[in-house]
């Protein structure tokens, strides 16, 4: 059976949500994570989401950060805007969850 092809949306939804279920511990992680994928630093973004390899792998997101490292890579230009707003979007939502819990 083939593989279904999903849009980059449908890795972002799940990124989002993943983040918002993630354990405290992870948080500041997390958004170091989406800094450098934002800032375009994607070889120490691939290193930090090995660092994050058990969360990741807790909801199935390794797909997800290759899909949008890939995207922000060689995606089209309208494409790589809409991959930052969101991924600024999860960064700014952890943010304000990491400021509630201190």
């Amino acid at each position: 059976m083939p593989q279904q092809v999903r849009s980059i949306d449908f890795y972002l939804r799940r990124l989002a949500v993943a983040c918002s279920y993630s354990n405290e511990k992870y948080t500041a992680q997390l958004i170091r994570l989406l800094d450098l994928l934002i800032e375009g630093r994607f070889d120490e973004a691939e290193q930090a989401a090995e660092n994050l390899a058990e969360p990741l792998a807790k909801f199935d997101l390794s797909e997800s950060v290759e899909s949008v490292i890939s995207t922000l890579k060689s995606g089209e230009s309208s494409e790589r805007a809409k991959v930052r707003d969101w991924l600024g979007r999860i960064r700014l939502t952890l943010k304000r969850r990491l400021l509630d819990e201190g």
